[in-house]
């Protein structure tokens, strides 16, 4: 860029720049009795299923970014945790997802279905609606790149390496392992979940992602076989990050 705009962070890296568009976050909600779905368990997992619908579909190819959280901690002792993740829809119509949300003990129902998510995409081409304030366009492309109505997601840290937890309550094939979960308003990507998490495989490899009151601090992964399945296995990359305000 030899003539425009570029905004600078506090650490020097780009926030905003007329060549490219930012993630901003679209939409916002929670998970609990206005989109259940049914119940679902197993021996190892007591849950509810979720069938979250957006606002309007999203129009795009690439499917809008989710990201969730457990609002609130875990009874000590106890997990709560996610054991599938599925956009709903195609490339140009995405209408929605699916989750189930419960604990890792055979806990009575209700299960634990607390959590928030939001969702986002690059610069929408759509107005925000706010009446006052700057908006930035890629003199090449004429696109919106940058519309300060729209809050912008603040990406935190991303990690594929995971610390052994030992075996969850002493149960063989069904190993934990953690990562620092970052402190304040802080979700989790869930897209890269999909196809990795199914509790209705028949391979007998499950996946779970969830927090747990023994580490209250942390993001912890479950992965349970017939005989011990390392997380490596999986290749999931946690992504943590915060919506604008």
């Amino acid at each position: 860029m030899t003539v425009g705009i570029r905004i600078l962070g506090a650490a020097n890296n780009v926030q905003i720049d007329q060549n490219s568009s930012v993630a901003v976050v679209t939409e916002r909600g929670s998970i609990g009795a206005a989109n259940f779905n049914g119940e679902y368990g197993t021996f190892f997992f007591l849950g509810s299923r979720h069938h979250v619908i957006f606002a309007k579909p999203y129009t795009t190819q690439a499917p809008p970014l989710i990201f969730l959280k457990f609002n609130g901690p875990a009874p000590f002792g106890d997990a709560q945790a996610i054991s599938t993740f599925t956009m709903i829809g195609s490339p140009g119509n995405w209408t929605g997802f699916n989750l189930m949300v419960g604990r890792m003990n055979a806990a009575p129902y209700p299960a634990v279905t607390d959590m928030s998510w939001f969702a986002s995409t690059p610069t929408p081409q759509t107005p925000s609606g706010a009446k006052i304030g700057i908006r930035v366009r890629n003199p090449d492309t004429g696109l919106i790149v940058f519309e300060s109505g729209w809050p912008i997601v603040k990406f935190l840290s991303q990690t594929a390496t995971f610390v052994p937890a030992g075996r969850y309550q002493g149960r063989h094939g069904t190993l934990r392992y953690t990562v620092g979960y970052p402190a304040g308003d802080v979700y989790f990507m869930a897209n890269g979940l999909s196809g990795i998490m199914d509790a209705s495989r028949r391979d007998n490899r499950y996946f779970w992602v969830g927090r747990e009151g023994d580490f209250p601090g942390s993001l912890t992964i479950y992965t349970q076989g017939t005989d011990d399945i390392p997380y490596q296995d999986f290749l999931w990359t946690v992504l943590f990050a915060s919506p604008g305000l």
